[in-house]
């Protein structure tokens, strides 16, 4: 699917799609009741998240010099590994103590609002360009 999608030109606006795409599909599992909908949610996830993180590497490493790729690289995987550990405490009892589901919708709406917010205000993101 990402490689169908190079040849579009706005790939700040996929990836802030996909990113929305992502919270979507993670609000739809946290709710469903239905077991082949969580289904079809989870492969949604799964997509969504291959086609931002795809894009996401590709734009550090064809903008970054060839001098500097290896340390903003180091320092991308840091950040795109890294950051999302410094929430899972705080979800983790969000989780426990309102459930699972509770806790998977809010870090969906963060997620989606933060996307949205960037959509709309962000220009960095949303003009790129490739």
């Amino acid at each position: 699917v990402v490689f169908r999608l190079r040849s579009f030109r706005h790939k700040g606006w996929l990836i802030l799609g996909a990113t929305m795409g992502y919270a979507l599909a993670a609000a739809v599992l946290a709710l469903v009741p239905v077991f082949a909908v969580a289904l079809v949610a989870t492969a949604c996830l799964g997509l969504f998240d291959a086609i931002a993180t795809t894009l996401r590497h590709a734009v550090v490493q064809l903008d970054t010099p060839d001098r500097l790729r290896g340390r903003v690289t180091a320092a991308y995987q840091m950040v795109s590994r890294g950051g999302p550990s410094l929430g899972q405490a705080q979800m983790g009892a969000l989780a426990g103590g309102l459930g699972a589901p509770v806790a998977l919708t809010v870090g969906a709406a963060v997620t989606f609002g933060y996307a949205a917010w960037l959509a709309v205000s962000g220009h960095t993101v949303k003009d790129y360009e490739r």
